[in-house]
């Protein structure tokens, strides 16, 4: 039970922090990136709306780099715990079966998939997350969307994504790429690679970029909206000259 409680109140901060922490990027970061913060997003444009491939490849690169220094940002900061908690495994004898998990010192950067559960409800569950977040990111950058004015496109874009990081928490959350593939470098940096090569979960980047691509479309579809529309906000976002 005390187990349970502890776990249920890490879950709720960790959406927490993380709708913040993408409020705060969306803000900080929006008119540098012009809102393309994930690969998914980036990919969307080259395949959809003609952007410049080179400036993709810039902007994909921009990405990966940011997660993989985020995760030695964090490395650098609780060096002293995580190498008390490596030390701890070394000396029960249990390293290489447990270090590269979900619930130990490589599972705090890379997402893993735990061995208990079922692939096809893990990548299905991925697919459907990722797919509602990427609906609210294209109706957030659509003028025509009346709720989504400019002030409010971080602050919806955040709250969708910490109500998916609590409807997730179970088995684990990736909706950026960016992040999946940042932080499988970080710990092959870190902790070199997995005897076993793990049980890391990096098709699900695959994924997030196919949900992304398919949001795209669906919410340009079935809303009836059109990103080549005078004024677009999206248009702006992706379209615009450097």
């Amino acid at each position: 039970m005390a187990a349970t409680k502890v776990t249920e109140r890490i879950t709720a901060w960790a959406g927490i922090v993380c709708a913040i922490g993408i409020a705060f990027a969306v803000s900080l970061c929006l008119s540098t990136s012009r809102g393309q913060f994930n690969p998914g997003v980036t990919i969307h444009a080259v395949v959809f709306r003609g952007f410049p491939r080179l400036r993709a490849f810039r902007h994909i690169v921009a990405q990966l780099l940011g997660a993989y220094i985020a995760c030695l940002v964090v490395y650098a900061q609780y060096k002293t715990f995580i190498h008390a908690a490596i030390n701890a495994l070394e000396a029960k004898g249990v390293f290489e079966t447990t270090m590269f998990t979900p619930s130990d010192p490589a599972g705090i950067f890379e997402l893993y998939i735990d061995p208990d559960t079922s692939l096809g409800d893990f990548y299905k569950g991925k697919f459907i997350s990722d797919f509602v977040y990427g609906l609210v990111i294209f109706a957030t950058t659509h003028p025509e969307d009346s709720p989504s004015m400019p002030t409010a496109m971080s602050w919806l874009t955040s709250m969708t994504y910490g109500i998916v990081v609590w409807g997730s928490s179970s088995m684990g959350l990736a909706t950026n790429p960016a992040r999946d593939l940042g932080s499988h470098l970080a710990v092959l940096t870190l902790f070199g690679r997995a005897p076993d090569h793990g049980n890391s979960a990096m098709l699900v980047a695959l994924t997030s970029v196919v949900a992304m691509l398919l949001a795209g479309e669906a919410y340009k579809r079935f809303y009836g909206f059109f990103f080549d529309e005078p004024g677009s906000m999206h248009v702006t976002a992706i379209d615009s000259e450097t």
